[in-house]
């Protein structure tokens, strides 16, 4: 599984930042959860910041990187209605 958004940090271009298995799987042991109970907002941009940090495209801890975004926008694929439940949210 992963997914895809485009972030918009301060005086910067938009990236497309991609997460990998590892990036949830970190997410994952950090807070003692399970992707399957369910993403708020904050759980995705953690996810997009550890795989933004693997990339190499930030260096800052996550609450000043979260704190100089001007926009988050998650990719969502054709065909995925991201407001019903069980649904695939990549292809």
């Amino acid at each position: 599984m992963k997914f895809t958004a485009t972030v918009t940090v301060e005086g910067q271009s938009p990236v497309l930042v991609e997460t990998r298995p590892v990036d949830i799987m970190q997410w994952e042991a950090a807070g003692k959860r399970k992707i399957t109970d369910g993403l708020g907002y904050s759980d995705m941009l953690q996810i997009i910041h550890g795989a933004a940090k693997r990339q190499g495209l930030t260096d800052r801890p996550f609450s000043d990187w979260a704190a100089s975004l001007e926009d988050f926008d998650p990719v969502v694929p054709d065909g995925v209605d991201p407001t019903k439940v069980g649904q695939p949210t990549t292809e």
